[in-house]
């Protein structure tokens, strides 16, 4: 069994420093655009730069979120964003919206793309979406049990399909 990734939420640099020394494999953080949590800290792209160089220094990943709907008149403007977090490094960004995982499986396919919670990827049959679409990582739905998680977890490795599950450990 693969040891469990510790991923910690960083609003700011000192957070994330924090989270860095207390011995996190993993960070998480949002830009000032494209997140669900507008109203939380987040980091200017000066900051994302410092923020990625900073972990992988000490070999600590960093996932972006990129998890908000994404209007038409946006769409432009957000895959230049993934692609500037690309181009710096980036682990991984946590996706929620449909065309932007097909823009970034087409467009950018190298980039690790983790299905946000906010997708609700909740039974075997969307993770074999998410499979099909180049999608790393599934971020369970906070509302998902225990029961469930291992149910599909076992339908997973019978069907030999690697796939990282994420839960929650505490939080909203």
């Amino acid at each position: 069994m693969k040891k469990p990734e510790l991923l910690a939420p960083a609003g700011n640099m000192e957070s994330l420093r924090a989270a860095v020394v207390a011995g996190c494999d993993a960070v998480y953080l949002g830009g000032y655009t494209f997140g669900a949590r507008s109203y939380a800290g987040n980091f200017s792209d000066e900051e994302i730069i410092e923020a990625i160089q900073y972990c992988h220094l000490r070999k600590v990943k960093v996932y972006i979120t990129v998890n908000t709907l994404i209007h038409e008149d946006k769409f432009d403007m957000c895959i230049s964003y993934i692609d500037f977090l690309h181009k710096n490094n980036v682990d991984a960004v946590i996706v929620q919206d449909l065309g932007i995982i097909e823009l970034i499986k087409n467009l950018i396919p190298g980039l690790e793309v983790h299905a946000s919670t906010q997708m609700t990827l909740s039974d075997y049959d969307c993770i074999l979406w998410a499979v099909e679409n180049n999608i790393s990582r599934i971020v369970f739905p906070r509302e998902i049990s225990v029961d469930k998680i291992a149910e599909i977890s076992k339908k997973l490795q019978e069907s030999d399909i690697n796939m990282e599950l994420e839960v929650f450990g505490h939080g909203a």
